[in-house]
């Protein structure tokens, strides 16, 4: 990391707050160490998002606060950088083609390689990631995406994806056409554009662990998008139109409909304007319900909550009668107490005895 950037950008966004608890949490962030990579980079993720946790003296008492280490609404406080050939020192000495910083850490890396080698393809990009990761690990902990491009194909995926698990990104503004563009200068034009960037890092980073172990999930363009327009719309509903209908989401099969609704919730749970609302996800057959289930339960970081499974409609009623806001509640359709709304997969429908979504 670029531990002066760091450190100016600590000062910059927590105004008020003691140089020794600054110093504090600049020593935190840069002595950090995981059990493994993914867990690390989880681990740093919770900090870099929430803001680093640090214990003050107050009157005698002590308490934690946050220190933050990013703007995420105004993108011209935090400090952009981006460097060619960066060097790092691991393992082995090796310089990447291009690291992406913001408030010196570093938050993106990009490999390309020669469009004119037929050798030299976009998998043998994904390999070289693959050699950093082994050889500089450290440069991935803050990750938040990797890019790899032989300029005709450019994809991306987080530190744990295979190569099949790296994606194209296919929107951008000012982008009619995105297919008479390079793909790389659409990912770049879009994801990389720095309030899209930001909103992509706070709200759509998620971590899912099972018998395989730990895994970063990071999502597409089209569950990115999709979520932005779906609270747009959920929004608009209780603002406006007053009538609690937030609209219709369809899908491909396969296209990670759980994961969307995942990063859909958390966002939700986040506006100010929904007073933390009560989710309750409603399936239509029970194996679905538990896919669901498994996957929000497996994915609370961006929930900021561990969801609970209702097993019959007497359960789901109980729960909500003792909820008096917030949480997030499962349940399969078959014998719940109203109106249909979607046409299989999740709906989120509205119930009126306090703000339920």
């Amino acid at each position: 990391m670029l531990a002066p950037r760091l450190r100016s950008a600590l000062e910059r966004l927590n105004l008020g707050i003691n140089a020794s608890v600054l110093d504090d949490a600049e020593k935190k962030v840069r002595q950090f160490a995981g059990q493994s990579l993914v867990e690390a980079n989880r681990d740093l993720y919770v900090w870099l998002r929430d803001g680093i946790p640090v214990e003050v003296e107050e009157d005698g008492h002590r308490r934690q606060i946050n220190v933050m280490v990013f703007d995420w609404t105004d993108p011209t406080r935090n400090d952009w950088l981006i460097v060619n050939q960066f060097t790092v020192k691991g393992s082995k000495t090796v310089r990447p083609d291009m690291v992406a910083f913001v408030n010196g850490l570093p938050l993106a890396v990009i490999e390309l390689k020669n469009p004119a080698d037929e050798k030299a393809d976009v998998y043998a990009a994904f390999n070289q990631i693959g050699n950093y990761k082994n050889e500089i690990p450290q440069l991935f902990e803050p990750n938040v995406v990797c890019v790899i491009s032989d300029g005709t194909v450019a994809r991306m995926g987080s530190i744990s994806a295979d190569s099949e698990r790296f994606m194209p990104w296919r929107a951008a503004n000012g982008i009619d056409h995105p297919e008479q563009h390079l793909e790389l200068e659409v990912l770049v034009k879009g994801l990389f554009d720095k309030q899209t960037f930001l909103t992509y890092f706070h709200h759509f980073i998620a971590f899912q662990t099972s018998g395989a172990g730990t895994f970063k999930v990071i999502a597409g363009y089209h569950q990115y998008h999709g979520v932005l327009r779906g609270v747009e719309r959920a929004l608009n509903s209780i603002q406006h139109r007053h009538d609690g209908k937030g609209g219709v989401m369809w899908f491909t099969q396969g296209s990670g409909k759980s994961l969307l609704a995942v990063f859909y919730a958390g966002m939700l749970r986040e506006r100010p304007e929904l007073e933390n609302p009560t989710i309750v996800v409603v399936t239509d057959r029970k194996d679905l319900d538990g896919q669901l289930f498994e996957t929000f339960a497996s994915c609370r970081i961006p929930l900021r909550t561990t969801p609970v499974q209702a097993n019959d409609r007497a359960e789901l009623k109980k729960l909500l009668s003792e909820q008096v806001a917030g949480g997030i509640f499962s349940r399969p359709f078959r014998n719940f107490p109203g109106k249909r709304t979607g046409y299989g997969g999740a709906t989120i429908q509205s119930l009126q005895h306090h703000r339920h979504l």
